[in-house]
């Protein structure tokens, strides 16, 4: 049945082949049939407009042949009139001579005669012409007519003749088709019926073989089924075993799983009890620590209070001593008052210098009390009753003064690595050596006290913005470039930061004090348009408080005011990526190489003829420095440019404000505003409370 199937299938296929050869075939005689008429269409086409192409030539040729006759007519009417105009000219020259000479009147009579009967048979041969000239173009627009309509009979006889021409050649070459189809047909049919006779005889012998083979067939099958009943008896006998040896697997599984869970249940139990064990022990443990450190916490302020009174009392028992006495400067006969060896600058020099004083009062702590000579005493002290005090008023007194009392503030009450851990006086210098930094770093903690930090407040979400630097000076004051005093978006300056190394974090060991502007003072001559005069001097409301983390530096009296090795140290919170805008939360510092003012002016040139450098680098108001991939940018404005101070130990000179520069660490340098050159006016605005209205002199207060 299967081969009979397939085989009456293949017989269908190839009839429906034929068939749809047949179906190809009619449709390419009617594709020819189609080709033919259209082109048939085509050649009368062309036929046509070829005659409609030849009747506008001729159109057109006749009508150029008429207007040749009316140009022709029209010059001759033309010519007619020009010889009355002639006429009409004699006629009146003879009317102008008529008064010069006495004609007779018959002439006149006679000339006007003759005159008027010229111009009527004018007239009359023009109208005689006009009337010739229409006969004559009916005449014309007649034969016209008639040779169209002649010609039009004749292409419809040609036309007709072609058509039925055409006809006739379609009509035998579609009888020729026919004939072909029907022979086409015929070898078709002839085909099929040998192709059934064939398929037929192959059916037949197909048949023959089909049940031969399905006698063998049915045999394998038997075989086959013998055998698979055989396996599926063997595979129940092995389902069977796996699914008892399943079941006692599954059954020990569970056993070990509930002594498994007892196991871990009670290993759970005691671990939660040594864990509750753990706990109470470290909680006990927590709590004497926290008493352990309350106590050791209030013991330390009871000892500094203790040693704050003791300091204060030694303080006022050297006050009386210095009132009811004075003393002998090095055993001689000089006369001199006893004071901290801080507060004595020859002292100190000598100090310095490896030669120690002869004279000691006594000690403050560590620090001795030295017989200070009179004429070099200078002492400033904040008190509530001034007292005015003449002395010498020359450039930079004041800022020497104000250097010597910053001073004091590095020797306090430290805390030293010991077990009883008992607060001393000593150093709170951070500095080990004097020793300059060779590349953009982070800062050491207390390494610049005096660095501090400027906020802006942002009038939209209030939270304040750490833009620029500055530099404390003393308790109130602090130093910072102009513009730095107020800013196009957030407008003044709110907030000084003082005693911090990094913004961000609060456990990087500082101590860091926020403190509100009072007052921002920007120098008179500085305009916004310029880069010159860019100094500023902040108030702030209230004192900082000095202590390791704090602590003012000093203002250049002397020159020179670089120092002797063409180096110096900037510091600040700006950029870090020289070609990005990575700002720094932390405090960096890095030494850069002085600049000569020939050298930077050079790197300036081109910005001369701009209207910020109109003069170009100022030597007595600006300082360069700088070196590829060393430099202060952008967030350092305002922040300052430091050497070691050579009078006092662990101080520094600002020497520059950080003003501008043209690209973080490039091979241009950095400018800064030159400190030492304002020093009359930053003495001046800072503490006016020590001038008198004589400004050449200074009052000190005692």
């Amino acid at each position: 049945m299967i081969l009979g199937r397939h085989q009456d299938r293949h017989e269908d296929d190839k009839k429906k082949k034929y068939e749809k050869e047949i179906q190809l075939e009619m449709r390419r005689a009617a594709m020819l049939k189609r080709s033919d008429a259209k082109i048939a269409r085509c050649h009368l086409q062309v036929k046509q407009r070829e005659i409609c192409k030849k009747e506008k030539l001729l159109h057109a040729q006749k009508l150029i042949d008429l207007k040749q006759k009316e140009i022709e007519v029209t010059h001759r009417l033309a010519a007619e009139l020009s010889l009355h105009e002639e006429i009409k000219r004699a006629l009146k020259l003879s009317r102008v001579k008529s008064f010069t000479r006495s004609l007779p009147d018959c002439v006149i009579k006679e000339a006007r005669l003759r005159l008027i009967e010229k111009k009527v048979n004018l007239e009359a041969r023009q109208a005689k012409l006009t009337k010739l000239l229409h006969q004559e173009e009916t005449q014309q627009v007649k034969l016209q007519q008639a040779e169209q309509e002649k010609k039009k009979r004749n292409l419809r006889v040609d036309l007709q003749r072609q058509l039925m021409d055409n006809h006739q050649r379609i009509q035998e070459k579609r009888n020729k088709e026919k004939e072909q189809d029907r022979k086409m047909i015929e070898q078709t049919m002839r085909k099929i019926q040998e192709e059934d006779a064939r398929i037929k005889r192959k059916k037949d012998n197909d048949m023959i073989l089909q049940r031969e083979e399905m006698i063998a067939f049915l045999a394998a099958k038997d075989a086959w089924e013998k055998k698979y009943k055989k396996a599926l008896k063997d595979e129940d006998e092995r389902i069977s075993r796996t699914i008892a040896e399943k079941e006692a697997q599954q059954k020990k599984l569970l056993d070990m799983k509930t002594e498994f869970r007892e196991m871990r249940e009670t290993a759970i139990d005691k671990m939660t009890k040594k864990l509750l064990d753990n706990a109470r022990r470290q909680k006990a443990i927590a709590e004497r620590k926290a008493e352990d450190e309350a106590i050791d916490a209030a013991f330390t302020r009871y000892l500094i209070k203790e040693q704050e009174k003791n300091v204060e009392k030694q303080r006022k028992h050297d006050n009386e001593c210095r009132a009811r006495k004075g003393c002998n400067v090095d055993n001689t006969s000089e006369q001199g008052i006893c004071k901290h060896v801080r507060n004595c600058s020859i002292v100190y020099q000598q100090l310095l210098a490896d030669k120690l004083p002869e004279s000691i009062c006594g000690y403050s702590g560590i620090d001795p009390i030295v017989c200070c000579p009179i004429s070099q005493t200078i002492e400033i002290t904040h008190t509530e009753v001034m007292r005015p005090l003449k002395v010498d008023s020359s450039r930079g007194s004041l800022a020497r003064a104000k250097c010597a009392e910053a001073a004091e503030a590095v020797y306090g009450l430290v805390f030293r690595p010991a077990l009883d851990s008992r607060p001393v006086n000593g150093s709170r210098c951070a500095l080990n050596a004097r020793k300059l930094i060779v590349g953009g770093i982070k800062a050491d903690p207390r390494e610049f006290p005096h660095m501090a930090a400027i906020g802006f407040t942002d009038p939209k979400s209030r939270a304040i913005s750490w833009s620029c630097g500055g530099s404390l000076i003393s308790a109130k004051i602090v130093l910072t470039v102009a513009q730095c005093a107020w800013n196009n978006y957030w407008g003044n300056a709110t907030w000084v930061r003082v005693g911090d190394l990094n913004l961000v974090q609060t456990n990087d060991d500082a101590m860091p004090q926020d403190i509100r502007i009072a007052e921002r003072i920007k120098h008179p001559e500085y305009k916004t348009r310029t880069v010159y005069n860019d100094i500023a001097i902040l108030r702030l409301e209230k004192e900082a408080t000095y202590n390791a983390w704090v602590r003012p530096a000093c203002l250049p009296i002397d020159l020179p005011d670089i120092g002797t090795d063409n180096k110096a140290v900037a510091s600040g919170w700006g950029l870090v990526d020289w070609f990005g805008d990575t700002r720094s939360d932390n405090l960096l510092k890095v030494t850069l190489k002085l600049v000569d003012h020939a050298t930077c002016n050079a790197s300036f040139w081109e910005d001369s003829s701009n209207t910020k450098l109109p003069l170009g680098i100022v030597d007595k108001w600006q300082i360069c420095a700088g070196e590829v991939g060393r430099d202060t940018c952008q967030g350092d404005s305002g922040g300052p440019l430091v050497i070691f101070n050579k009078d006092h130990d662990c101080m520094y000179n600002i020497i520059g404000i950080t003003s501008f520069g043209r690209s973080c660490g490039s091979n241009i340098p950095g400018v800064y505003t030159r400190v030492y050159y304002y020093i009359p006016w930053i003495e001046r605005v800072a503490w006016p409370e020590y001038f008198s209205d004589d400004e050449s002199k200074i009052t000190f207060l005692t």
